[in-house]
């Protein structure tokens, strides 16, 4: 009897210890993935592109042919806004994800307003007086968007000096070409490429704030 009682305990001592042994899967550390997608140097660098592009068209510096930027205004900046504004908006990001998708919009339909496929140009430049009716499009396109321009400016003031600084551009510059256009005048149009420019280099440089990291590169640049 002792021998089947001690045989019972070995037993049960056996099934403990497996017990014991059965691995426990590890607990849920990493960061969500949403939350490690950081899309906004995508975004800045294609802003900054169309941006610099448009910019040097009302200049007149190179050449005022306004569809050089077009493709630009599409692929970089209303593509890289759009998704950067998606994975902001999903992270509760309400600031800048909000920004990145208005202007994202903005790039996207003057591409597609100005796309030599869509005909726009075409069919209202063949019409009397058609090269002023384009202009006149052109500055009620720019006044609308230097409204929401304007308001996310006025949000800015608990932001970094750069943002407000970005903002100030961007309003500017639309501000400029619709009033330009509306007119017509060519200076104010040229003074509203001016600050186009100006923005796309302040985009650049947020962009390269984001992606010098010391993990990166040997150096790195404030955002002040």
């Amino acid at each position: 009897m002792s021998t089947k009682i001690k045989e019972i305990e070995d037993l049960e001592v056996g099934v403990e210890t497996k017990i014991m042994q059965v691995p426990t899967l590890p607990e849920e550390t990493s960061t969500p993935v949403i939350h490690r997608f950081n899309a906004m140097p995508l975004a800045f660098s294609g802003f900054a592109v169309a941006s610099v592009l448009l910019g040097f068209v009302s200049t007149g510096l190179i050449t005022d042919v306004n569809v050089v930027g077009v493709g630009a205004c599409i692929a970089s900046a209303g593509l890289g806004l759009f998704i950067a504004s998606i994975s902001e908006l999903l992270k509760g990001e309400l600031f800048s994800g909000n920004i990145m998708g208005v202007f994202s919009g903005f790039y996207i339909a003057y591409g597609i307003l100005f796309m030599p496929s869509t005909g726009f140009v075409a069919m209202v430049g063949a019409e009397a007086d058609g090269a002023r009716e384009i202009q006149k499009c052109a500055a009620l396109f720019s006044l609308a968007y230097a409204v929401p321009a304007f308001l996310f400016f006025l949000a800015t003031f608990k932001q970094p000096w750069l943002i407000r600084l970005l903002m100030v551009q961007v309003t500017l510059a639309y501000l400029l070409s619709g009033v330009g256009n509306a007119m017509p005048s060519n200076t104010i149009i040229a003074a509203g490429g001016w600050f186009s420019i100006t923005t796309g280099l302040t985009a650049w440089y947020m962009m390269a704030a984001m992606i010098y990291t010391k993990e990166n590169t040997y150096f790195t640049l404030p955002v002040f």
